[in-house]
């Protein structure tokens, strides 16, 4: 049985508003990659742009998707269940957590931190992730 290195999420069109994510934890170049897109943006971020934690969850793996000076920042997280592999992909259901950090000019009361949850689902997969850009565009299946 083998780990996953990619592992893909989108939302189930229900309530929620188009949500796609990519997580490979050790994607090209040798760093960790996470690839976030909604319906207003799409990033890429690496590296030290995404931050991986482990806890009785699972892992929760984090990127911030927004700053602001005035209003705070925005991050989405989502937690990464474990998954041994009898095979190339398996199917998995998770949540995103989309979380507002509010600040403000002078001190401000209550909660600070706003919680949005997203379902998802996806697959967890072994791929053969190249480890330089220059050797090709996607990731060939093992």
């Amino acid at each position: 049985m083998t780990e996953p290195d990619y592992y893909q999420f989108h939302s189930s069109h229900g309530h929620h508003a188009p949500l796609h994510v990519v997580w490979m934890p050790l994607g090209v170049g040798g760093l960790s990659s996470f690839e976030y897109a909604d319906s207003t943006r799409s990033h890429t971020f690496r590296g030290k742009e995404v931050s991986v934690v482990e806890s009785p969850l699972g892992r929760v793996v984090s990127v911030t998707i927004e700053t602001s000076i005035d209003r705070g920042s925005t991050s989405f997280s989502v937690l990464v269940p474990s998954v041994n592999l009898n095979g190339h992909s398996a199917t998995v259901s998770t949540v995103g957590i989309t979380t507002l950090h509010r600040i403000g000019i002078g001190p401000m009361t209550g909660q600070l931190d706003v919680y949005s949850e997203t379902p998802l689902i996806g697959t967890a997969e072994s791929r053969i992730i190249p480890l330089d850009e220059g050797a090709g565009a996607g990731a060939a299946r093992a």
